[in-house]
């Protein structure tokens, strides 16, 4: 038997009495202490939830909850994630997209779109991307090429795949067991998009402004310098542009930063700074420094080496 990784509970101890267990399978994201705490703070923003013992070993939770004040579908609801996985990017000569509705069950992980996601990209046909929306069954939108045939059978086979072959970053594969359910297709609703609204129905913008900077430069001549660059959609760029904003924002100057897909439907960065401070020229030796100052939570500044590269100069718009 599986000890608890952790069981806490939280609020007025007189409600303690009487509560109704949840038992929610399939957390994949939930690996460890610190996980578990952040799934505990996530509901205890609940209404009528009281406790939570996490299970980590066989990836599940139990939810303590007080039925007269919260049902488990809103207990669901309320901790789901809505997700999104591009599957490929469409080919440049793709106009439109076509977009299909299944409905899925034990897939309310966090990680649950990215392993399902991974089982397309693995069959090597025309599908493009996913994302879901919270629904009992699950609302799971499939983006495809227009040429793929919708084919009922091969979407319960990919979500009914009870092992995948998961490749690993530097090479080899990983064996990830999955155990999801096809409930069934949207009848009759069958959508299309355009590729450009597809890229950025897929991309995760990150923008942040620099408040300090802005309270000193703001609306004082201001310009936007686009810097083109491929492969912004991916977690191994995303995850280091805090960095970039966070070295930004320590020069005089910068306003704000931006990621977004353009109307030429490239991904890119959009510096917004003052004209009386900044040009081209210092922009550019700014964000291609080997070294980025980066201020921590307590006000300190440590110099780290730089965690993006650029290679073409961008301009102002």
């Amino acid at each position: 038997m599986e000890l608890a990784t952790i069981d806490v509970k939280w609020g007025d101890e007189a409600k303690h009495e009487n509560l109704e267990t949840l038992k929610i399978e399939g957390l994949r994201s939930v690996t460890c202490y610190g996980s578990s705490m952040a799934f505990k703070a996530k509901l205890e923003k609940i209404p009528g939830v009281y406790r939570v013992a996490t299970f980590v070993k066989h990836s599940y939770a139990n939810v303590y909850y007080n039925p007269a004040e919260v049902t488990e579908d809103k207990i669901r609801e309320e901790i789901y994630v809505p997700s999104k996985f591009k599957i490929n990017t469409p080919p440049a000569d793709v106009k439109e997209i076509k977009v299909i509705t299944i409905y899925t069950e034990k897939m309310y992980d966090r990680m649950d779109p990215n392993y399902l996601g991974m089982q397309f990209r693995n069959s090597g046909k025309g599908y493009y991307g996913l994302e879901t929306e919270y629904s009992c069954p699950l609302t799971v939108r499939l983006y495809m090429d227009m040429n793929e045939p919708v084919d009922e059978k091969f979407f319960e086979s990919m979500v009914e795949m009870k092992e995948l072959q998961m490749p690993v970053h530097g090479g080899g594969v990983r064996t990830v067991e999955v155990d999801y359910e096809y409930i069934g297709m949207a009848e009759g609703v069958v959508d299309t998009v355009s590729r450009i609204e597809f890229l950025r129905r897929q991309f995760t913008n990150f923008s942040v402004n620099f408040k300090s900077n802005q309270e000193k430069w703001g609306g004082q001549n201001e310009a936007v310098y686009e810097i083109i660059y491929p492969g912004l959609d991916k977690p191994l760029i995303t995850r280091n542009l805090p960095y970039l904003s966070n070295h930004l924002s320590q020069i005089d100057g910068f306003l704000s930063i931006e990621t977004l897909v353009n109307d030429n439907e490239e991904y890119c960065i959009h510096i917004t700074y003052s004209k009386d401070v900044l040009d081209e020229e210092k922009i550019w030796e700014a964000i291609t420094r080997a070294k980025w100052n980066i201020k921590d939570r307590e006000g300190v500044v440590t110099e780290q080496d730089a965690k993006l590269t650029f290679e073409e100069k961008g301009k102002t718009l």
